[in-house]
């Protein structure tokens, strides 16, 4: 009952776009919360990969769809207070969704990102492209920065690794 009078909250104080943007937000920084929590806590990664990935992975497909709606409206927040929230929500929904170890949603990810930033590109004037292509350069930086941290110096196995073909059921196979 709680969560609904919120909901009703929000949708009678915001316009249509905050609140699609505000739970859209808020699903990003529970999963992304959650994802982390798990994904750092795990001591047996073998014997808890198949849970991980089964149910990180199904955030990670609704995180792909709105994370580059949340990362746009970085661009769009007046307030200062409300823009790092929204980055530090954004920053965490996209690394939940490379820690779900899904090819196919960093795949998604990736494409969706690079049409939003690239659509920003074209379809903005010339004084907003430079934030535009910092938000970009943001988001590359923290994509490199968590696979490369993960890909040297973790024993748990990052994105980039099943892309390789060092884990998974393809790292099985040559065995």
């Amino acid at each position: 009952v709680g969560v609904l009078l919120i909901a009703v909250g929000l949708c009678a104080s915001r316009s249509g776009v905050e609140t699609l943007i505000t739970v859209f937000a808020g699903v990003s920084l529970v999963a992304g919360f959650a994802a982390v929590i798990d994904y750092l806590g795990t001591t047996d990664f073998a014997s808890a990969e198949f849970a991980l990935r089964t149910r990180y992975g199904r955030f990670a497909e609704l995180l792909v769809t709105v994370q580059p709606m949340v990362w746009i409206a970085v661009l769009y927040t007046r307030s200062s207070v409300q823009k790092w929230l929204l980055i530090a929500t954004a920053v965490l929904g996209w690394t939940a969704v490379m820690l779900s170890l899904s090819k196919g949603a960093a795949l998604a990810g990736v494409i969706g990102f690079a049409l939003a930033f690239g659509g920003c590109l074209l379809l903005s004037n010339k004084c907003a492209r430079r934030p535009v292509l910092k938000l970009a350069g943001v988001w590359f930086a923290l994509t490199v920065a968590v696979q490369a941290f993960f890909y040297f110096t973790s024993p748990l196995p990052a994105t980039a690794d099943y892309f390789a073909g060092n884990a998974g059921n393809s790292a099985l196979s040559r065995q």
